[in-house]
């Protein structure tokens, strides 16, 4: 199974699907859901606990 988020009202915000022959990051998966909760803009390599960008 991937990995998928999606918001209280259906809208899917990540999809992360990969070939069987390509490695997987699970770091990568909780890295992007910890910026999805956030609700802000950010920056790429973010990670939790980081400023965000004022957009």
């Amino acid at each position: 199974m991937q990995p998928l988020s999606s918001t209280p009202q259906g809208v899917i915000r990540f999809v992360y699907v990969t070939d069987l022959s390509v490695g997987r990051n699970p770091q990568e998966v909780l890295r992007v859901l910890d910026a999805l909760q956030t609700d802000e803009l950010c920056p790429c390599n973010w990670q939790k606990g980081e400023e965000t960008i004022a957009a």
